[in-house]
This record gives structure tokens, sequence and C-alpha cells, in this order.
């Protein structure tokens, strides 16, 4: 079985935050009894036995695309480029699926990387992410991927479960639509903490946009102080500036997360109001056995449990109420086990992801065209 993995996200080193879940998928893919794996997507270390097939323009316009923060970036920060990047994009695919037409399956990261494929029958499995929703409220989109769905059998595979009643409204009479988890690094599963308490760390791990800190700042600025420290790590985007009493720190490694932030951080803090799949760092923080306070948007309600597994903070109230609660060093392990459990039964790691996708593989193999 030949797969194409297509993608517009890779990291590019240890410390790159951009696809890592597309550097775990891929690696354990290629443990897997696959006969040949290509990857078309930005350059980084890739294993010895998966073939990298971006062409040295592709990769040069990547690394571009990359370095300005991806076209999702670009859509809010500079729509007229971003049309330009995304036409592009769909031109450059076109080549790369005429290229690699010898493939059996196509595994596509994200709805728009699918526009451009070839009416040819193959079986296309396509994971997306919240932000993949707001692409269908462009004029056109869903009938130009209902149009690609229709030549294709199609498993469309969000990484959480809010994302499938608009998907099977939208797709469903044409493909099959169901949730993959997304794995997580078996480290995180074997962290031991020692949790600070003079100062306590409050942690922020994100890129730092509006949407993505949502009313921290508001919320935090009477409660943050000498005592209670917020620690923000992630890179600056859309010109958001971060008050004094913020404790701001550059994008780190996951090594250094394990190792040094998780160990010590009383929580995860995350009150994003951004429309996404599932944050990958609040499950590799509750793997760690760090309590989370979440936003209650509906990727946080599918794997948090107010006060069972981790603290939804609704109102300012709320969030102090969690704050105070977690502060209390018993209160904070039985929130941080029960967390633990919960993503190692629902979740488990990486090798337990790839073997999810593969078994979505094997079944599109298996289906014929018109059983869609």
């Amino acid at each position: 079985m030949e797969v194409l993995l297509v993608s517009t996200s890779y990291p590019r080193d240890v410390s790159d935050w951009k696809g890592r879940f597309n550097q775990r998928i891929i690696s354990g893919l290629s443990k897997l009894d696959y006969s040949r794996l290509f990857v078309w997507g930005p350059p980084g270390q890739l294993p010895d036995n998966v073939r990298y097939c971006a062409t040295a323009s592709d990769t040069i316009w990547l690394e571009k695309i990359s370095a300005q923060g991806g076209i999702a970036h670009l859509i809010r920060s500079n729509p007229p480029k971003a049309v330009l990047y995304g036409c592009e994009l769909l031109f450059r695919l076109h080549n790369t699926y005429k290229r690699l037409s010898h493939v059996d399956i196509y595994h596509v990261n994200w709805l728009q990387n699918a526009l451009s494929l070839p009416n040819n029958n193959k079986p296309l499995l396509v994971t997306t992410l919240g932000t993949d929703l707001k692409l269908l409220g462009l004029p056109g989109m869903k009938s130009a991927l209902r149009h690609v769905f229709s030549h294709h059998p199609t498993i469309i595979a969000p990484n959480n479960t809010w994302m499938i009643p608009v998907l099977k409204a939208t797709f469903g009479n044409l493909a099959s639509v169901r949730e993959i988890k997304f794995g997580i690094d078996d480290e995180f599963f074997e962290v031991t903490r020692t949790i600070n308490e003079k100062p306590r760390i409050w942690l922020t791990v994100s890129r730092i946009t509006k949407d993505k800190i949502g009313p921290l700042l508001e919320w935090g600025e009477n409660y943050f102080g000498t005592s209670d420290e917020l620690h923000v790590v992630g890179p600056l985007q859309d010109g958001l500036r971060l008050p004094a009493w913020v404790k701001y720190h550059r994008p780190t490694s996951l090594g250094r997360l394990r190792e040094y932030w998780f160990p010590r951080a009383s929580a995860l803090v995350t009150l994003s109001s951004h429309s996404e799949g599932l944050p990958q760092i609040v499950i590799e923080a509750m793997a760690a056995g760090v309590p989370v306070i979440a936003s209650p948007i509906a990727a946080h309600r599918n794997v948090i449990t107010h006060k069972d597994n981790g603290w939804i903070a609704s109102s300012p109230e709320t969030f102090y109420s969690g704050l105070d609660f977690l502060s209390d060093f018993d209160n904070n392990l039985t929130i941080g086990s029960s967390a633990r459990k919960y993503v190692s039964e629902q979740f488990g790691t990486w090798k337990d992801a790839s073997r999810r996708y593969q078994t979505a593989h094997l079944e599109l193999l298996e289906k014929p065209h018109h059983e869609q």
C-alpha cells in the first residue's frame, strides 16, 4: 500500500511548533506495514523509509509560507495575499497529485488541500481541524469540496467530535465522517510533578493572538502577581502586546515543556475562543498530570469534565474559583491524576493513533466508490 500524505505544516526542528502532530503521525505510520509512504509538505526531519516528494521549488515556497505563519495566519492578517498563496498552493498540489498518480491512497491534511485532487476515484482520507470549518463559509467552497468527494471513496476525520454534525450535514451523503483521535508522546505519561508553591506557576502555552488568549489578560490582571505568576510561552502574533505583569517566554521545545514547565506548573490555562479541533497541548498537559483550566468552547468541553479531570471557566468568577481550588495541593493532585487516567484511556500514544489511521486506510481500500 502506497500512501501520499499532504500537509502545509511540519516542524523544521525540535523547537518548532508548526505541525508537530504531522511529524508524530508520519513517524508512527512509517513503523507500520506500508510499502511506501510519500510526504509533501515543508521540509523537516523524516524517518529513513519515508520519501520526501516536494520539488525544490515547492520546498522553497513552503518554507516561505511557514515563515509567514502559514496560510491560516495570512487569512487573518493579509487576506489578499492569502488568496494569492492559496491559488498557488492548489496549483502546486495539482502538479504533485498528477506526478504521484500511482499511489493507492491520498492522506490529506486540511480540506482546502483536497481541492485540486484529480477525479481518479482513488481513496481519500481528509483530516480536519476547527479552522477548516471557517473555510466552508467561503463562496463556492462547499460545492467544490462536494465535487471532489463525489469522485473518491472518502473518510473525513476530525480530531474532535464537535465538528462531526457540521461535516455530516455538508458532506454526509458523499463521505464517511468520523473522529480519529490524535495520540500523545509516551514521555508525557512519565512526568513526575514537583509543583512550585512559592510562587505558584500558572502556565499558558499557545500562539499569542487575541482569539487564542481570550479574556486571560483581562481576568488575570487582578489575580496574578508575586504569589501567583502567569507564564506565557509561545510565538507573539497579530501584534498583540503583553502587559508587564505577564512572564513571557519565547517558543520552547517539547522536552523543555516535559522536563521543566509541566512538573512545576499548578495548571495549564487556556481561555481560547479560537475555533479549533482539540489543542494538542491540552491533552499533553493532562497526560503529564497537569490540571487544565479552560474556556467552555466545544473542543475543551469534549475532553474536560468540570471539577473531575479539569476546570471549565466561563466567567471571571469561575476562573478565580478554579485558581483557588487548584492552589490546594491535594485538589491539584486529584484533578491531575484523573486527567492523566482519562487521556490514557481515550487517546493513548501516537502508536495508537497511527493504528487508527491505518485502520481507516485499509477500510478505504476495501470500500467501492458507490458505497459512499
